[in-house]
């Protein structure tokens, strides 16, 4: 639900330039929330201007607790040194991660990630991101109750080594954004695939502004 509300409140979908283009079917958007660079200025934006335009402060705060569940995936499975290194830039940059809404119960921001990118059956050419430390891509369907041997619904592959993961509803994959990757269409057309990215953009990690320089 919360996902389709943000689509609601979104007057197109996203666009990501050529290289990084994002196939949508019927109506859907292609989304993302979160703290983000500023396009036409220095700095980082919290990005809760969208609550401006409709978007509830309930379904913000339930993207904001699936980001930070992502977190926990990340702290428990990723390398130390990965973590090591993204922990050392925020305590030497302080950059700025997902805030929750100003409602939320819970009011710490994200520890991670600065965003979330979303969909319901979109599907992504190969490309790489301009992201600071690992990505997480999960799959979900609606009124599903996940089981371990789940049907496939959908694909995340790397083509330059030749590898495609088989995503089930529920999956977090935990990836490198600067290997060329690419998710697919959803094998099941009688499914409504949500696919769903968190991510740390290097933009945000050097506080968008060139002038700011960090030893």
């Amino acid at each position: 639900m919360a996902v389709r509300s943000c689509a609601k409140t979104q007057r197109k979908s996203l666009s990501r330039g050529a290289g990084n283009h994002v196939f949508v079917e019927a109506n859907h958007k292609y989304c993302c929330v979160g703290s983000q660079p500023g396009r036409a200025e220095r700095g980082v934006q919290s990005g809760l201007y969208r609550l401006k335009h409709g978007f509830s402060s309930t379904d913000w705060d339930v993207i904001h607790n699936t980001l930070r569940r992502g977190e926990y995936a990340f702290d428990r499975y990723v390398d130390t040194e990965v973590i090591r290194h993204v922990t050392a830039a925020k305590e030497r940059v302080g950059f700025r991660t997902m805030e929750p809404s100003s409602l939320s119960q819970d009011a710490k921001s994200a520890r991670i990630y600065n965003g979330m990118g979303f969909g319901i059956n979109v599907f992504l050419r190969s490309h790489i991101d301009q992201d600071f430390t690992m990505s997480i891509v999960q799959a979900h369907i609606d009124e599903h109750d996940y089981i371990v041997n789940d049907k496939i619904i959908c694909y995340f592959a790397f083509p330059r080594i030749g590898i495609a993961v088989a995503l089930r509803p529920g999956d977090f994959l935990i990836f490198n954004p600067q290997e060329p990757h690419s998710i697919s269409s959803r094998c099941n057309v009688e499914d409504e695939v949500y696919c769903i990215s968190s991510y740390l953009k290097t933009a945000v990690v050097g506080l968008n502004d060139n002038s700011n320089m960090v030893i």
